[in-house]
């Protein structure tokens, strides 16, 4: 029974490339990726465009022995190392040189769509998994607590500035309550003014009222 544990332990990890739980990737020592330049990158692009792309190995060469390094690195995915690869090849082409980057996205979605099994035979050659040892747990550990601390802080200082701002905003909005408020006074100042003035002009129709009588009295 135990063999047979062992033998789906192993077949599981030479298929999927997955290690079990508590176990992590390592690379093979002296291992070295083999590289085959843009060979298999191109030979799923057909028509007029596969054309193009063999008019630009020589250009996307370098790129093309990248990516197949990259297949075998034990700490990248397939999606990172097809991504890393795009990016290489459109840095070749001139802003101006449509065909070059239409030829650089092709190569992109075919080794995406059809590199899974370059991809694995490179993890398993370049790659094993292995238990860590106490000090690289913790390492690990200490790199978890590390990340954990960067998005504390910077949660914590994005509350901040988020209260900041309502601080600030409600400053300003104090800052327009006391103009308002200002202006009501000025309005209820000139209001009293005007007042005074009725009661002055009032005063005067008064005096003149008591003078016309007085006339005619007299």
């Amino acid at each position: 029974m135990l063999k047979l544990v062992s033998f789906l332990l192993v077949a599981t990890v030479a298929l999927s490339l997955t290690c079990p739980a508590g176990y992590y990737k390592v690379k093979r020592e002296g291992f070295v990726a083999p590289v085959n330049g843009c060979g298999p990158q191109t030979s799923f692009v057909s028509g007029a465009l596969n054309t193009v792309v063999k008019s630009l190995k020589p250009t996307f060469v370098s790129c093309c022995n990248t990516h197949d390094r990259c297949y075998a690195d034990c700490n990248k995915s397939q999606n990172t190392c097809d991504l890393e690869f795009k990016n290489c090849l459109l840095s070749k082409c001139s802003s101006i040189a449509f065909h070059c980057q239409l030829a650089a996205n092709a190569m992109y979605q075919a080794v995406n769509l059809f590199g899974k099994s370059a991809y694995e035979d490179g993890q398993r050659k370049g790659c094993y998994c292995a238990k860590p040892t106490p000090e690289e747990m913790a390492s690990i550990n200490n790199k978890i607590q590390d990340v954990l601390k960067k998005f504390t802080s910077l949660f914590t200082n994005g509350m901040e500035e988020e209260e900041e701002e309502m601080v600030e905003n409600d400053v300003e909005g104090s800052e327009d309550d006391v103009g308002a408020l200002e202006y009501n006074i000025e309005a209820s100042e000139d209001d009293v003014n005007a007042l005074g003035y009725d009661v002055g002009t009032l005063g005067y129709d008064v005096e003149d009222l008591s003078s016309f009588l007085e006339t005619t009295t007299e």
